[in-house]
């Protein structure tokens, strides 16, 4: 999964001390119980560098490190992913905001966040390092920040 999705080994190892510092959930989905093929990955932010994102002063995280195999992609395995991620900062985590942050290039995922509710709160230049050269131009780009805050 690491690099199909293009992330470096330093990047995941970053990613793992971060789990073990209870700073990111992190999860794996499969297609089924068997847990036999993986469909994607996401995660939960805690204590980013970006304090729009995530601050737990604040009680708001950000959904991070999403990705779904490309073979899995429009059969609403994104919203389901989405979805667990929503539901799990803020029923089990308490968090009263849920942050994303996503390419303006990428539509699909963008369309898909604005169906869940969230909204758009700024956009920014980011200057994500590409991970494959195919990418450079994906992640040198304007990045939306999107937030939805939690109903009682």
């Amino acid at each position: 999964m690491r690099e199909e999705a293009g992330w470096n080994k330093h990047l995941v190892g970053k990613w793992m001390s971060d789990v073990e510092k209870n700073d990111l959930v992190f999860w794996i989905f499969y297609e089924d119980h068997t847990m036999q093929k993986a469909v994607g990955s996401s995660g939960i932010d805690l204590n980013g560098l970006d304090k729009d994102l995530s601050d737990p002063q604040s009680l708001k995280a950000c959904i991070a490190h999403t990705f779904v195999y490309p073979e899995h992609r429009g059969k609403g395995y994104g919203r389901e992913i989405a979805l667990t991620c929503i539901n799990y900062a803020f029923q089990e985590l308490n968090l009263k905001e849920v942050t994303v942050c996503i390419a303006a290039l990428n539509v699909a995922s963008l369309k898909l966040f604005l169906s869940l509710g969230f909204e758009e709160f700024k956009r920014k230049q980011m200057n994500w390092a590409p991970q494959k050269p195919y990418d450079a131009t994906n992640w040198n780009a304007l990045a939306v920040f999107m937030r939805k805050y939690r109903t009682e």
